[in-house]
């Protein structure tokens, strides 16, 4: 089971919302609502203490972005979004 967090960084930055979606066929999918146009830093971690940086989003007019983290031999992750 994968589980999820969000971090945020600036006081100015409307502050994410994380959302972690299952597909059909067993893909994950993260949905964030965050500030209008800003670029995310997509992070995972196996333990959360050390954190890799998997890719970047950038949120549309609306401030949503949508991620596929990669899942092949996954069995447990933590996830967060956070401004670079």
């Amino acid at each position: 089971i994968a589980q999820m967090s969000a971090a945020h960084q600036t006081a100015r930055q409307q502050p994410v919302r994380l959302k972690m979606k299952v597909n059909e066929d067993g893909a994950i999918q993260l949905e964030f609502q965050g500030t209008m146009g800003q670029v995310y830093s997509v992070q995972s971690s196996a333990n959360l203490r050390d954190w890799v940086t998997i890719g970047t989003c950038t949120t549309g007019i609306d401030g949503l972005a949508a991620f596929n983290p990669p899942t092949a031999g996954i069995t447990a992750k933590f996830y967060r979004v956070i401004v670079p």
